[in-house]
């Protein structure tokens, strides 16, 4: 056991050297003590045991996105925005638009480092049901992670930022893809889901892949070509770290996606509304934002994570709004549908 605490307190120490502010290190930060530690504070969220039977070394190897930071991530164009009205206390996209099933829908990104893709595919798939609904188009998220045309992202897998995935979409453009193991578009999604919760139900996941390779071909069967599926967005743009014009935008046209920073602390995420209680970076996170709310006094985003419905509240985390909580909003991203 000791050799173990040694290894892993060496792996935190790689991955960020700032101090952990409100938990003692001398613990395996993914055991029932984390667990027992967060909820013992008077904090806005409960934790609840995630990543059970895995080692430390497996867990940061799942999340840690070397070399990336967003302080380095890519900036689109400011969105000039006019507010149109008052703002609702509560706002939720899959009550507005009730016959987008996609914009509630949980995905896993099972071994693939791959939440930067997932979100922003997402909210396109979102948007373009919003703007066409009699011809929703679900987006491809293994054309997004592999086919990228910037250099920031050489290999999907190993993480990257949804601002990259927008700019695709409206530069070279993507094609459509559904779930794993189906038959749903031109490029489903090429990995497994697996399990990111104590008792799940899909199997421990696998070790991300070496590279990816863009593969500009269509499933066998599927009735198109690569090229004659391909759909552009109109354009990409960021939003102002201002909470109102980040509700407008969303209440107007639809979820957007969001680059965050990833404390250890988020992994055992079960309810209420997360604010990180630890210093200790792991990685880079995005989720899709498709609403807002207020529970217990506090204001919170509703985001859709990546890591299947069985982690955290059904899949979805609510998130300290108005703070700019894990750099999130300051790191918001969204694009256009064309007409």
């Amino acid at each position: 056991m000791k050799l173990l605490l040694a290894v892993f307190l060496g792996l935190l120490a790689a991955v960020s050297s700032s101090p952990v502010k409100s938990l003692k290190q001398d613990f395996v930060e993914y055991s029932a003590d984390l667990v027992e530690k967060i909820n013992s504070m008077d904090t806005t969220w409960r934790a609840g045991r995630h990543f059970a039977g895995e080692t430390a070394a497996s867990v940061l190897d799942r999340f840690s996105t070397a070399g990336l930071s967003l302080e380095k991530a890519p900036k689109l164009p400011v969105v000039e925005y006019d507010r149109a009205g008052a703002i609702p206390t509560e706002f939720d996209a899959r009550t507005k638009w009730p016959n987008c099933p996609s914009i509630g829908r949980v995905n896993d990104q099972g071994r693939c480092r791959a939440s930067w893709a997932f979100s922003a595919v997402g909210a396109m798939t979102d948007r373009q049901c919003i703007v066409h609904p009699s011809a929703p188009f679900n987006y491809s998220v293994t054309d997004a992670v592999t086919c990228n045309v910037f250099h920031e992202v050489p290999d999907g897998c190993a993480g990257g930022y949804s601002a990259d995935a927008w700019s695709t979409w409206v530069l070279d453009g993507l094609v459509s893809g559904g779930g794993y193991h189906t038959s749903n578009g031109c490029r489903p999604y090429a990995y497994k889901p697996c399990d990111h919760y104590e008792t799940g139900s899909y199997g421990p996941c696998e070790s991300p892949p070496d590279s990816t390779y863009c593969n500009k071909t269509c499933i066998n069967g599927y009735t198109k070509t690569y090229a004659e599926d391909k759909k552009k967005g109109d354009y990409r743009y960021d939003l102002p770290l201002n909470e109102t014009i980040i509700q407008e935008d969303i209440m107007t046209s639809g979820p957007v996606s969001a680059d965050m920073n990833l404390y250890q602390d988020f992994l055992n995420y079960r309810s209420g509304v997360y604010q990180h209680k630890t210093e200790t970076r792991v990685g880079l996170l995005t989720v899709k934002i498709i609403g807002w709310g207020v529970e217990n006094n506090q204001k919170y985003w509703l985001c859709v994570n990546s890591w299947n419905s069985e982690w955290g509240d059904k899949g979805l985390v609510k998130i300290l709004r108005g703070t700019d909580e894990c750099g999130l909003e300051a790191n918001v991203h969204a694009g256009k549908v064309i007409q």
